[in-house]
């Protein structure tokens, strides 16, 4: 019986063991303890003097819908990404079968015609950076894929129209000490993820990325400070009259209200928000930890909610995206240097200062510490604990939000 979609977007695993569910003609939606759901095309070829084998190929990432209003070269794109619908996947297994019936593996040929769309594009860094990232983003959570995007577009400005065969040592040492956004370390972290990549794809022999540890400055560990009182009301005031887009001014008041993670907040889906339970249901595979976290949402969270979906910025999946796509972070971190609040303030400083001034008035920890989805006893203990929870942390979070409130209606000369 051929699946349904709603049978692969609802599947986990079993037990902790991997679940692989059938579609017919060999096709599998395969799931994994972790969350991952992948596409397999299973099927047997001979080889000359031997019995047919077994062979596997893997034919990408399961994705329960495209994107709204996806254009079509965006849809080509994703599928070359390989994250692949029901629908999308069957199509994939349908060329895999036509391949087999010429004594091609499927697998083989990708990797052929991967090699040849590379030698079309004269392998510049900024083509294989690209095929780099596609390739982690099928493991990363897409925070963390922004991030990677965001530093290699710092990169791409020197070295994008470079072949990386021309790319020299001398030469990116000079590139990597002038990057400051994240660091120069960071982005030689990078650098080298996608000479790695060039490497093991033939297109050099020797990366040209060095161990460097004098050439460049270390990186500077920076521990996010709590903001006082009135550092909190002027800078929700500052975000307020904010005149760039709605959508990056949400984001952040979201940020505040419920303490989540900027790469959680910027990816937030209106169907994790569960409006007759009043709480936001992170999903596990877009979690930090894996684990499902749940956000009992204020009072002014769930007015706000009602305001939002009804206006235009918000015609769409995310809660707060700009055209077809949800907000990014660079974006983010732009609004917070336009008001003035770069180098003293970064998203994660909401979670500190909420902690720091729970712990102050004497809340109890295990609370503060599961609403920024800290890990708190053991795996019994959480399940045990759950409901009860929930219903504690919302008077606390509830308690957070007016004091957000009190503190915005505050003296100006705050910060």
């Amino acid at each position: 019986m051929k699946l349904k979609n709603v049978q692969c977007a609802n599947a986990r695993a079993e037990n902790g063991k991997t679940v692989r569910l059938a579609d017919g003609n060999n096709l599998y939606l395969v799931v994994h303890p972790s969350g991952r759901k992948v596409w397999q095309y299973r099927y047997s070829m001979a080889v000359e003097g031997r019995r047919p084998m077994q062979n596997v190929a893997t034919l990408g990432d399961y994705v329960e819908r495209a994107p709204a209003g996806e254009s079509e070269e965006d849809a080509a794109l994703r599928i070359v990404g390989r994250m692949l619908t029901l629908a999308e996947a069957r199509e994939e297994a349908r060329k895999a079968r036509a391949l087999v019936r010429q004594g091609i593996h499927p697998t083989a040929h990708r990797k052929q015609q991967a090699q040849a769309d590379r030698a079309a594009r004269g392998h510049v860094f900024e083509a294989v950076a690209a095929e780099w990232v596609k390739a982690k983003a099928l493991t990363l959570r897409p925070s963390s894929v922004m991030r990677y995007r965001y530093i290699l577009a710092g990169l791409n400005a020197d070295l994008g129209k470079l072949p990386v065969r021309d790319i020299t040592s001398d030469m990116l040492l000079r590139v990597l000490r002038q990057k400051t956004d994240y660091g120069a370390r960071y982005a030689k972290m990078v650098a080298a993820g996608v000479f790695d990549y060039a490497v093991e794809t033939s297109l050099i022999e020797v990366s040209p990325v060095r161990a460097w540890k004098t050439a460049l400055p270390p990186a500077k560990v920076t521990h996010k400070r709590p903001l006082s009182v009135d550092e909190v009301g002027a800078l929700l005031r500052d975000v307020k009259g904010y005149g760039g887009h709605p959508s990056t001014i949400r984001a952040m008041l979201w940020v505040w209200w419920t303490l989540g993670r900027i790469g959680e907040v910027v990816g937030a889906r209106w169907e994790e928000i569960d409006t007759g339970r009043r709480v936001w249901v992170i999903p596990a595979e877009r979690m930090k930890a894996k684990r499902e976290h749940v956000v009992p949402l204020p009072n002014q969270a769930m007015k706000a909610l009602e305001e939002w979906r009804v206006t235009p910025a918000n015609a769409g999946p995310y809660l707060f995206q700009i055209g077809h796509k949800p907000v990014n972070i660079s974006t983010i971190n732009y609004m917070i240097g336009s008001i003035g609040w770069k180098g003293r303030f970064s998203a994660h400083a909401a979670r500190t200062t909420f902690s720091t001034y729970m712990h102050e008035i004497g809340e109890r920890p295990d609370l503060v510490e599961r609403q920024l989805a800290h890990a708190v006893g053991n795996a019994v203990a959480r399940a045990y604990n759950r409901s009860t929870q929930e219903e504690l942390r919302r008077g606390m979070m509830q308690q957070w939000a007016d004091w957000l409130d009190e503190w915005q209606s505050g003296p100006k000369s705050g910060a």
